[in-house]
């Protein structure tokens, strides 16, 4: 946060922010100046104790998940790739966490499942009957029904529908106009909830 805000920040700011007792952010600040990644200096605004302000300095490290995606990536493809049936393999860890999630109960599953996916970086939104991704936080192009993450993320989400007993099923992963599109199939023949 530090290192996206031109101005310096207060320690409760930041608390705010980020959901943090004070008490915690700035012990993590203090870290952060101790490494030498930020400097704190005091900031007068009147009378009274002056506040203490945090910035980033040049050398702290630009902070990014790209990394971690990329390695995700690569682990998935080698290990998934040596199994008999890789999309199937990459499809069932995903229908585990998927099942491993707990929405919330009163939430719609799938507005719940939108938001699950927002959280994780997909820009996603429902329709009638399908989800769509504006998004891919691993910058997964190709075609959704050859690539083990796209088996993971598909997996995840029809286990994520089941523990929610939503009224509807994820089916089929595909991709047009940029974007992934999840379909949703109605189960029992009741009509799809959104």
């Amino acid at each position: 946060m530090l290192l996206n805000s031109s101005d310096p920040a207060t320690v409760n700011s930041l608390a705010k922010q980020l959901g943090l007792h004070p008490n915690s952010a700035r012990f993590h600040l203090d870290g952060l100046v101790e490494a030498g990644y930020a400097t704190k200096s005091p900031k007068i605004h009147g009378r009274g104790r002056p506040r203490l302000i945090y910035r980033a300095t040049q050398s702290a490290p630009d902070v990014t998940n790209q990394h971690l995606r990329q390695l995700v990536t690569v682990l998935v493809d080698e290990v998934i790739s040596q199994l008999p049936d890789p999309m199937a393999a990459a499809e069932q860890a995903g229908y585990r966490w998927g099942r491993a999630i707990t929405p919330d109960q009163a939430a719609c599953p799938v507005a719940a499942l939108v938001e699950h996916a927002n959280e994780l970086g997909f820009l996603a939104s429902a329709e009638e009957d399908q989800i769509t991704f504006g998004r891919c936080p691993y910058q997964v192009t190709g075609d959704p029904s050859t690539n083990p993450i796209c088996g993971v993320h598909l997996g995840m989400m029809k286990g994520f529908l089941d523990s929610a007993d939503a009224s509807v099923a994820a089916s089929k992963l595909s991709r047009h106009n940029g974007a992934c599109h999840l379909r949703l199939n109605p189960i029992d023949g009741s009509a799809p909830a959104g």
